[in-house]
């Protein structure tokens, strides 16, 4: 596409490695740093197919974020066969999540950690922040 006048607006290798060392097989991210002219959009998608701890310490960001646990079958994207562990807030509030479930983290809130106990279908995560670029900072 070099050449064409809307070239840099068109993104197609978005396949990279985690930063989570856990995670092997490749993801989908978007970062609005990188691909968005400094755009304050972030999005990643992670496909979990065994259980493992995603996040292991709480921590928060100065960005609002929106978490997603989905299933991963297109054509039922409704069914979910998990069982997640996610914490929020200093106090560390537990909620478990069985079924396709959204979390909008504001800034500031502390989150974390984040144990997938049990995988009995691969779950989608979608992690999509209102930054330009990831940051987290440990609680304090």
């Amino acid at each position: 596409m070099a050449g064409k006048k809307y070239a840099k607006q068109v993104v197609q290798d978005l396949w990279e490695k985690s930063i989570n060392p856990d995670i092997v097989e490749p993801i989908i991210h978007f970062d609005g740093e990188r691909h968005g002219g400094g755009l304050n959009f972030m999005l990643s998608r992670t496909l979990v197919a065994k259980p493992f701890s995603m996040i292991k310490a709480p921590h928060k960001h100065d960005f609002d974020q929106i978490i997603f646990f989905l299933g991963s079958n297109p054509q039922k994207d409704h069914e979910f066969d998990a069982e997640i562990e996610f914490f929020l807030g200093d106090e560390q509030e537990k909620y478990v999540i069985t079924s396709p479930t959204a979390i909008y983290i504001p800034k500031g809130l502390t989150h974390g950690p984040l144990h997938y106990k049990r995988i009995g279908k691969t779950v989608e995560f979608v992690d999509v922040c209102l930054t330009p670029k990831y940051v987290r900072k440990p609680q304090t």
